[in-house]
């Protein structure tokens, strides 16, 4: 089977990171770090495993967001540009 480890980082929230394990069915979270500390989720109760994949979960979902703002801003600004010229001209 073939396993390739990485830590992706987090950019909204630099105090939690994750480990994770990619295999041929899909990525399993193996440990997660919290302030500098590595706990493995085997390790963790029930409530701390879940509470792990939410949290890894969410910050993904946040990433996507700041990737979806970051083009309507690009517009946004592009719109304005276009605007401004546009109201120049006719001034």
């Amino acid at each position: 089977m073939l396993r390739v480890s990485f830590t992706p980082v987090l950019l909204s929230s630099p105090a939690l990171i994750s480990q994770f394990t990619h295999d041929i069915t899909g990525v399993v979270m193996e440990s997660i770090t919290l302030d500098g500390k590595t706990y493995k989720l085997e390790d963790l109760p029930s409530e701390g495993k879940l509470l792990a994949r939410q949290a890894t979960a969410t910050q993904a979902h946040i990433k996507k967001l700041e990737a979806r703002l970051a083009i309507a801003n690009t517009a946004q600004s592009s719109y304005v540009d276009r605007l401004r010229k546009l109201a120049t001209k006719t001034a």
